[in-house]
């Protein structure tokens, strides 16, 4: 294959929402603590895009529930505290695919507009991935285009109850074998691509 970049995007984004309160990505896993912070949840998408030929982000499966949440995961290691937004469709028999994650530069959130550019210091990352089931995914698609826009952001850095809003636009997505700067699969770790849809 060539190494050459593409020009054409593999889909499009758009959106933005407001989050009353952060979450804290270490108890998301304890049931009790998510219903006792149900309020914090949006019940509804925040991105909305499509990509491919006909697929929509979130998915159109008749019968899901798309869910937003802003997310706290605390430093780890040499993992530096982290603010993402995290947009999941649940159905009777568990997630719909896509799942959109898109992550700030830093837990420090700051009014202002954020690019989503993958090769530049300070931007923030967008991806589209698909559950593959145990807790595994694939990537779908990563933004290389657009503007986040940070409306209002209060305590982001504590471990929950922050707040923020923002917005989306202009966001375009590339397959990951085909991106401005060609093929970047070999960049992704651990992390598989997705069959294209």
């Amino acid at each position: 294959g060539s190494t050459g970049g593409t020009t054409s995007a593999y889909g499009t984004l758009n959106g933005g929402g407001t989050f009353s309160g952060t979450l804290d990505g270490a108890k998301l896993s304890d049931q009790n603590y998510v219903k006792a912070h149900q309020s914090d949840i949006v019940m509804s998408p925040v991105f909305n895009g499509t990509y491919g030929s006909s697929k929509t982000i979130p998915t159109s499966t008749q019968g899901a529930q798309t869910l937003s949440l802003a997310i706290h995961q605390a430093a780890n290691g040499s993992n530096k505290a982290a603010l993402f937004i995290l947009q999941q469709s649940q159905t009777q028999s568990g997630v719909a695919n896509p799942i959109v994650q898109m992550a700030f530069p830093s837990d420090d959130v700051k009014p202002g507009d954020l690019a989503l550019d993958p090769t530049k210091q300070g931007s923030a990352t967008l991806m589209v991935v698909n559950s593959t089931g145990n807790n595994s995914s694939c990537l779908l698609a990563i933004a290389w285009a657009g503007t986040i826009t940070v409306v209002k952001a209060n305590n982001t850095t504590a471990a929950e109850c922050g707040s923020l809003q923002f917005t989306a636009k202009d966001v375009k997505l590339y397959y990951p074998k085909e991106t401005p700067i060609g093929d970047i699969s070999s960049q992704l770790g651990s992390m598989t691509v997705c069959p294209k849809e």
